[in-house]
């Protein structure tokens, strides 16, 4: 999801792990301000439905801290922070077009350009092309004998940890979800996937995304950067 310092990760079998929503920044300010009760409300058991107008979607989170608290005088500042246990799963096979002109990329999620996500990949190229680590093969020490005795039989790689810059663009929050539903969806669905990079295949399955951050957000402009972390298996 959206958020300040947002993390989403896979699961095993394609389940997707809880998401750490991370804090919202709130002021209280006037006479009638009553931090200690909306802190007590936050803090009732169960879920909060708490909506966001500017992002057009509600979300049912939990309270699970608060990072600080500041008083100003006339205002006061604090940080409630949230996890979401149960994101939304939605059909990965259908979405919204971005509305938005996207150059093609030279990336493609199994087969889908990822442009028809409304997605362009601003770095990560290099760790993608990088060669993955050699596995180390059966390596043998004898006190009574200078250097070591090494199986050089055959070369194995390990897999290897990728991670891909991308931004989102779309011409509306609706098309921006439903764009990024798409893309998560796909990629956290059972089994292993195919990231192509200019005609070359990479077997990948997805681990977590970070650095969400929200670039713009105005009336026919929404541009949502975030880094996708991949494993390629082989």
């Amino acid at each position: 999801m959206i958020g300040r310092n947002t993390t989403a990760r896979g699961g095993s079998e394609g389940a997707q792990a809880a998401t750490p929503y991370g804090g919202i920044d709130c002021v209280a300010s006037g006479p009638k301000a009553d931090v200690r009760g909306f802190v007590a409300a936050l803090a009732v058991p169960g879920y909060r439905s708490i909506l966001f107008p500017s992002l057009g979607r509600t979300f049912r989170l939990r309270l699970t801290n608060f990072d600080e608290l500041r008083d100003y005088g006339p205002l006061q500042s604090f940080r409630p922070l949230f996890e979401l246990d149960e994101p939304e799963r939605t059909d990965a096979a259908v979405w919204q077009s971005p509305g938005t002109h996207v150059i093609r990329s030279a990336y493609t999620l199994d087969g889908i350009n990822l442009a028809d996500f409304g997605v362009f990949v601003q770095k990560g190229r290099d760790s993608l092309l990088r060669p993955a680590e050699v596995k180390q093969n059966l390596t043998r020490e004898i006190a009574t004998r200078d250097g070591r005795i090494y199986d050089t039989g055959i070369v194995r790689f390990n897999a290897k940890e990728i991670a891909l810059k991308c931004c989102l663009k779309a011409v509306s929050t609706a098309a921006m979800w439903s764009c990024r539903d798409a893309l998560f969806g796909r990629l956290t669905a059972p089994g292993e996937h195919t990231l192509n990079y200019r005609g070359k295949d990479y077997p990948v399955f997805y681990r977590e995304c970070t650095g969400t951050r929200l670039i713009a957000l105005r009336p026919g402009f929404i541009l949502y950067e975030f880094e996708l972390n991949l494993t390629v298996i082989r």
